[in-house]
């Protein structure tokens, strides 16, 4: 396990050399990159792979074994605190820190993910005697995925501006085995990757467990083309991975950043833009596909049925060159030998009736999204914000502390969110909580009732921490 790579762009930080070297061990420890037990190179060995003195490793290590990050003992070296040297890895977990969790009384604004729609009942009753009727009929296996669903997905996507042809179309179980699949296929331990911060907690998660060394840049949507260019210009990444529409921040990318980032990506890289969110744009249209601007044997368009339509159906779709499909379609059929053709044809009808669901969807969420809107602009108006331009959650930035303790304590108070840590590959969004507004406002509203119940306590806690200061 090479530790020194969990540490991205360390240097980049600012503040004295050893704080900066600190800070970097602590947010791969905060986020999972470093789990309890790994064992850290020794001070000379980890000033030689970092070109710094070893004097300066030495007082990181001594500011995080004060704080309790780390753990040393003779003869057994330095490791994370909290298990037996050795015992730990590097991993990711970020998706089961937004997860849902099972419990009586608990609101969810954690998860981005409506409710069936109306739509999906009559799905069921329509279908029983027309295709489906027919379908099981047979053995009901398809690695690729079933003619009609390919063909109404490659139908939207050239109604969006991406000419598409069904060979073009590979259905998955979800975007996350979609993201599973290119991962594996197109990635081995150690290959660098390029990724927006924040990102998606599954993407990171599946390029933690499969070695992938991450480096970052801001989000097309918050910071133009430049900075995540510049990245994918000094690393040569193998892979590239990217929600150019709509991320966790909730911003749209602009049309004209879009176009140049196509422009300007790395030759041998596979891109991969995640479009899940692409529909739930509010006010304006989102910018161009990616692979409508690039060279189409390079970009991946990842899709999904989860985020429109229903999270139950597990239907998610990869849009590419027709021999890079036919490739992961291989790979799929070792994985699953496909995706439940029963979902596959429920879904060919809705996506049949994708401007009427999509109408009905879009003011179902501008609901909500104005319930969370007044609910946080009365009951935390300390938390900072900016209105999205669509997607399912708001971004908001804590007055002070860090997301991860606030979110524990959330969640002893009755409601879940999700922090920024568990979306941010280096790290550095720990002040941040992503708040859904996919439930009903009645929900949304509770939620927030609730979260304000907890930000006092936190409030009232880090506030008496502070003025007693540090332990002597």
């Amino acid at each position: 396990m090479d530790v020194v790579s969990t540490l991205g762009d360390w240097y980049a930080d600012s503040g004295p050399l050893y704080q900066r070297l600190a800070g970097a061990v602590r947010r791969a420890v905060a986020d999972g990159r470093l789990q309890p037990g790994t064992l850290l190179p020794a001070e000379r060995r980890l000033a030689e792979r970092l070109s710094i003195g070893r004097s300066t490793v030495i007082r990181a290590y001594d500011l995080l074994r004060d704080e309790a990050v780390l753990e040393s003992r003779r003869g057994s070296g330095t490791w994370v605190a909290g298990a037996e040297p050795g015992d730990g890895g590097v991993r990711h977990d970020g998706l089961q820190r937004v997860a849902p969790s099972i419990g009586d009384d608990v609101v969810d604004l954690a998860t981005a993910s409506l409710p069936a729609p109306a739509e999906l009942a009559a799905a069921l009753r329509a279908l029983g005697d027309g295709p489906l009727g027919d379908a099981l009929l047979r053995p009901g296996y398809s690695h690729a995925g079933v003619a009609e669903l390919r063909e109404a997905i490659a139908a939207q996507f050239t109604a969006d501006g991406l000419p598409t042809v069904p060979r073009e179309i590979l259905i998955t179980t979800g975007a996350q085995q979609a993201m599973d699949l290119i991962v594996r296929h197109f990635t081995s331990r150690g290959d660098a990757v390029v990724m927006e911060d924040p990102s998606s907690a599954g993407a990171l998660d599946l390029l933690s467990e499969a070695g992938c060394v991450v480096h970052t840049a801001p989000s097309v949507a918050s910071g133009g083309a430049e900075p995540i260019t510049e990245v994918l210009r000094r690393r040569a990444p193998q892979l590239v991975y990217l929600q150019v529409p709509l991320g966790p921040e909730g911003t749209m990318a602009r049309g004209g950043d879009v176009v140049t980032l196509a422009r300007r990506l790395p030759e041998e890289a596979i891109v991969v833009e995640d479009a899940s969110l692409r529909d739930l744009a509010f006010d304006r249209d989102p910018p161009p596909y990616l692979a409508a601007r690039a060279p189409a044997d390079r970009v991946l368009t990842v899709g999904s049925m989860s985020k429109v339509y229903w999270g139950g159906l597990r239907v998610g779709w990869i849009r590419g060159a027709e021999k890079i499909i036919e490739r992961l379609a291989r790979t799929k059929a070792r994985a699953d030998l496909g995706t439940p053709v029963l979902s596959q044809h429920v879904s060919a009808w809705m996506l049949r009736r994708r401007d009427g669901v999509l109408a009905a969807r879009l003011d179902q969420i501008r609901t909500s999204r104005d319930a969370l809107a007044a609910a946080l602009t009365e009951l935390l108006p300390d938390f900072a914000w900016t209105p999205p331009d669509g997607g399912l959650t708001i971004w908001a930035l804590m007055p002070h502390g860090t997301s991860e303790p606030f979110a524990e304590l959330a969640h002893a108070h009755g409601v879940l969110v999700a922090t920024g840590e568990s979306l941010s590959p280096s790290g550095r969004n720990s002040d941040r909580l992503r708040l859904s507004y996919a439930p009903p406002p009645e929900v949304i509203r509770e939620g927030v009732i609730r979260l304000a119940r907890a930000w006092a306590d936190f409030d009232r806690r880090t506030r008496t921490a502070a003025m007693k200061g540090p332990a002597p």
